[in-house]
């Protein structure tokens, strides 16, 4: 994935959340092509409550926080504050980040905000997106 990124501005990692092992990737190919890592309020969420060896958003100053509109229609909905009230230094410090080079994890309901990035704010104009997904093997009728 490095080489595969590399001379782009802006890339874009469409994978489950759940895939550590590929977030740590993420991370990997933003140190080697000097990108900085945002993580999607969800990502960053759950890095923050699960056992891993990944840094925490919360704590890491080089990891930001971008918060799909999803999300923002609902921030001062108070089921949603405590997964979005301790980022919100991370988050209202992203838009700037976004104007630069950059490797963030997307997910498929963040398409209205990717257009959004892509025609409205013009922030994608050397971007790739990377899409990677889990690796089902059947073996007679079972998921191994």
């Amino acid at each position: 994935m490095i080489e595969k990124t590399k001379g782009f501005k802006q890339v874009l990692l469409l994978c489950s959340t759940s895939n550590i092992s590929r977030i740590q990737v993420m991370l990997e190919v933003a140190k080697a092509n000097n990108l900085t890592p945002i993580e999607d309020i969800l990502l960053a969420n759950v890095l923050s409550t699960l056992p891993h060896p990944l840094p925490n958003p919360i704590n890491d100053p080089n990891i930001y926080c971008f918060l799909p509109s999803y999300y923002y229609r609902k921030r001062n909905i108070d089921k949603f504050k405590p997964y979005i009230d301790p980022f919100k230094d991370k988050i209202s410090k992203t838009g700037k980040m976004l104007h630069g080079n950059f490797i963030m994890n997307v997910r498929v309901s963040m398409l209205q905000d990717i257009e959004k990035l892509c025609l409205k704010s013009k922030v994608l104009n050397n971007a790739v997106l990377i899409y990677s997904i889990w690796l089902r093997l059947y073996s007679a009728g079972r998921t191994i």
